[in-house]
């Protein structure tokens, strides 16, 4: 099934939008009511942000196992430092990493999940 251009334009749109945590629908309301928690709706055009909870758990999970990869990754290819004082600042910055981007990466879940919902949504009959 081919993607048509109307649809891989609203898609990229939404992920946009989600980028500046905002509505991946409208892009005007606010994805996020504080650090880690999602607003149920868009105030503006009425999106529900979080139809099933699991989906954007899952979605954080997922991208949380894949910095901690990337910087597994890295300290593999850097090579181990001598110092115990370097792994601690690696591990933490790791950690800081992973706590910081946890708003972008949770409105990120919000814009992927209603982007799946545009590509997959069914055929209306014809």
């Amino acid at each position: 099934m081919a993607m048509s251009e109307k649809s891989s334009r609203t898609v990229f749109k939404a992920l946009f939008f989600a980028l500046k945590m905002r509505c991946p629908r409208c892009g005007r309301g606010h994805t996020l009511q504080s650090w880690s928690t999602p607003y149920e709706h868009c105030f503006d055009c009425g999106l529900r942000y979080v139809p099933d909870p699991v989906d954007l758990g899952m979605f954080m999970y997922v991208s949380t196992a894949a910095i901690t990869g990337i910087f597994l990754l890295a300290y593999f290819l850097i090579g181990f430092p001598e110092s115990g004082w370097a792994r601690i600042v690696i591990g933490a910055a790791g950690l800081a990493f992973i706590l910081l981007t946890a708003p972008l990466r949770r409105s990120l879940g919000i814009g992927f999940n209603y982007a799946t919902d545009i590509l997959f949504a069914p055929e209306p009959p014809a």
